[in-house]
């Protein structure tokens, strides 16, 4: 019988100072196409609260239910090429705030890039 593979948390001690980023994946303007960027920044664990000090937006919070989506960055050059040498990163799904919806969305202050 086969093991089932476990998501170990990661624990926030182990990623504070670390470089850190942010994989986010969203759709091109067409609404068609994925289109992905990457964020680094410094990882801050204070208080409780695991943050990344990203340009443009210092305190990026990770919530508590994402640390379990948090991976380690593969030790492999052009993976970490493409990572901006960050040593974690998480991958997060954006799109723009739906109209009409009662759901709490939560503003990044990121600029995708051109």
């Amino acid at each position: 019988m086969a093991k089932k593979k476990r998501f170990r948390t990661v624990d926030p001690f182990d990623i504070n100072g670390k470089v850190f980023a942010l994989l986010l994946w969203g759709k091109k303007k067409a609404g068609k196409e994925d289109d992905v960027a990457v964020f680094t920044g410094k990882a801050c664990f204070k208080d409780k609260i695991l943050t990344v000090n990203l340009k443009g937006n210092p305190g990026f919070e990770i919530f508590p239910e994402w640390l379990s989506r948090i991976k380690k960055t593969p030790n492999d050059k052009d993976v970490k090429k493409i990572m901006f040498n960050a040593d974690y990163f998480l991958s997060l799904s954006i799109d723009d705030e739906p109209k009409g919806t009662s759901l709490k969305f939560k503003k990044t202050g990121l600029k995708w890039p051109n």
